[in-house]
């Protein structure tokens, strides 16, 4: 089941860009040394999601300040995620009792909820990406780097293909780049990707069904423009500016989505509707961040503006201060703190008067969803890396462990619950693990 959307090749653009502030590439032209940095990550989620992640990044200088990196990386997801229907009485559907509603998903699982939950959907996938950067010198001043990448699940496929071009000026303190991609994703749900805002109690309805060989998928292109700067303002201190805009095209929905048509009087859940979204997004987002070098400790301090056409908006402030210890040794403690609005069409319920019939009601429906990812909410990250220097000289390897925790919360007691509702918590708290191990070495 698809978890989340494939990666934007945006974020291939802004690490573009980033890469002015210094990374470290690999050695001398020429040699058949590669910089590598293989690492394991693992993500957790109280009671919901966990992603095992290991990964492999590889670097080699090919010419005269001339790179090649590829990054692999393989994810199996597996666990619970909320399918945006609301709490109910729950119970089992095998066999259905008294005032209980069952329902089927369109892959053909039961969806089982314990009275006062959040209704779930079990899931469990594979997730392979990889992607090449090419970073090469066109002349002393400037440089372009272009990115391929792939990414492949189970029912979504992502292709995508950038270019970001940069030059520096005024005796290369100051550093202008330009950048676009192109991303091509295809979604082919389990069973068929379902007709937005319509009721599970109604013959099912797909634009597609998998698994006949014929199928091509739901389609979405994704369009990335982004211009960036980076000024040295001093021996200690430099700040960088970047703005992008991303407009999609085509399928937006999350298939294993729902909401709940509900009693007006009581809110017991009468039956699910399929989600629906508009079919264009347009997103703007301001990035700044400045880093401050102490004499031996590093600051880095950012925050990120971002707002689209469906309503949302959002703001990220990041804070990362590399700490300097004797030996060669590292700690950076990080905290990230973000909030957003709620898009223009999420909602818990859609409520029906009674005895209007369900199909003819969310005919008139456009867009609607309850996918608590586009909810008015805010997330803490506060965590901890450390870094450890292994051998000697100039092709020293290091170790590193990183270890954060993530808590999430939204409106739990929203004003719009009816009925049984207000007794529910509609927006538990979402309190995640990362785990991640890094080894750097030259092969």
């Amino acid at each position: 089941m698809q978890l989340t959307k494939s990666k934007s090749i945006r974020a291939a653009l802004a690490a573009a860009t980033c890469s002015v502030l210094g990374t470290a590439h690999a050695g001398a032209p020429g040699s058949d040394a590669w910089d590598v940095e293989a690492t394991v990550l693992h993500y957790a989620e109280k009671d919901r999601v966990s992603v095992f992640a290991p990964g492999l990044i590889a670097t080699k200088a090919i010419g005269e300040d001339e790179f090649i990196t590829v990054t692999g990386i393989f994810d199996t997801i597996t666990g619970a995620s909320p399918t945006g229907a609301a709490p109910g009485l729950g119970g089992n559907c095998a066999p259905n009792p008294p005032g209980v509603l069952c329902a089927t998903t369109p892959s053909g699982s039961i969806i089982n909820t314990k009275a006062g939950e959040l209704p779930m959907n079990d899931f469990d996938d594979t997730r392979g990406s990889l992607s090449v950067d090419w970073d090469n010198p066109l002349s002393r001043l400037s440089r372009n780097k272009i990115t391929a990448s792939v990414s492949s699940e189970t029912d979504y496929f992502s292709l995508g293909l950038s270019d970001t071009y940069s030059r520096e000026f005024n005796n290369r303190h100051t550093t202008l780049a330009v950048g676009a991609g192109l991303t091509l994703d295809t979604s082919v749900p389990q069973g068929g990707a379902p007709v937005a805002m319509t009721p599970f109690s109604a013959p099912v309805a797909v634009t597609s069904a998998s698994g006949d060989g014929e199928d091509d998928g739901e389609q979405k292109n994704t369009v990335d423009l982004l211009i960036g700067i980076t000024q040295v303002l001093n021996r200690r201190t430099l700040v960088q500016l970047n703005y992008s805009r991303a407009m999609s095209r085509g399928y937006m929905n999350d298939p294993y989505k729902y909401l709940s048509i509900v009693d007006p009087i009581s809110g017991q859940t009468l039956d699910y509707i399929y989600e629906g979204r508009p079919d264009t997004r347009n997103t703007n987002v301001l990035y700044g961040k400045v880093v401050y070098h102490l004499p031996e400790d590093v600051l880095h301090a950012s925050v990120r503006l971002f707002n689209d056409d469906w309503g949302i908006s959002s703001t990220t402030f990041d804070l990362h201060y590399r700490y300097e210890l004797p030996g060669g040794i590292y700690l950076k403690p990080h905290l990230r703190l973000y909030q957003q609005s709620a898009a223009n069409f999420y909602g818990h319920i859609r409520v029906i008067v009674r005895d209007v019939d369900i199909a003819a009601l969310t005919v008139a429906l456009t867009n609607a969803s309850a996918d608590m990812r586009l909810a008015e909410m805010q997330s803490t990250t506060w965590g901890l890396k450390i870094g450890i220097p292994l051998g000697e000289g100039e092709q020293q390897n290091e170790l590193s462990l990183r270890i954060e925790q993530i808590v999430q919360s939204g409106d739990s007691k929203p004003a719009d619950a009816i009925g049984v509702q207000k007794n529910y918590n509609m927006y538990p708290d979402l309190e995640a693990t990362v785990v991640q191990l890094n080894y750097s070495f030259v092969f």
